[in-house]
């Protein structure tokens, strides 16, 4: 009796494997699972298809977005620096045709120039304060061997921005 119930169970254990093995094997080979699969490779396709379209489509316009960013900012760049030129060209103007200054410049005798310091500083005081891109206005008198900076007249050989002095050397 316990053989009889032994081999029992071995037949239903055996008949299980066999029908799940079967179940398995029609699952796979079903119309409905391959038509699934079809379904499935055909939708991911399309979806690949269409993220790497959108995936360039955005790069395009990112890449033409930056360089119309690029463009924008180079124009405002070359814009100010013809205004800090051009405002350039008109502090030395306005300087030149001063009369304290001329008489600062042509003036060969110190006491003649230290009278036209005051005007010259405040002068001078007015372009760097309403500019603030400018740091400071040098005036030069190679005749008098004189410099300012518009708050201290000096030498030209004592005056402490020697680069500046190099650059008048070579004139």
């Amino acid at each position: 009796m316990k053989f009889q119930k032994k081999i029992e169970i071995y037949n239903l254990i055996k008949n299980t494997k066999y029908l799940f093995t079967q179940v398995k094997q029609y699952g796979r080979n079903s119309l409905f699972v391959r038509n699934l699969r079809i379904v499935i490779s055909l939708l991911l396709v399309v979806l690949i298809i269409n993220g790497v379209n959108y995936y360039s489509t955005i790069q395009k316009n990112i890449n033409k977005e930056i360089e119309s960013n690029n463009i924008y900012l180079l124009e405002r760049v070359k814009d100010m620096g013809v205004n800090v030129l051009k405002t350039a060209e008109s502090i030395a103007t306005n300087t030149a045709i001063q009369s304290s200054s001329m008489q600062y410049c042509l003036s060969e005798h110190d006491d003649v120039a230290k009278s036209y310091e005051e005007a010259i500083s405040k002068f001078i005081r007015s372009y760097t304060l309403v500019y603030d891109y400018i740091d400071s206005v040098y005036l030069v008198s190679k005749n008098g061997n004189r410099v300012t900076d518009g708050d201290l007249f000096t030498t030209i050989n004592s005056f402490y921005d020697s680069e500046f002095i190099q650059s008048i050397n070579t004139l």
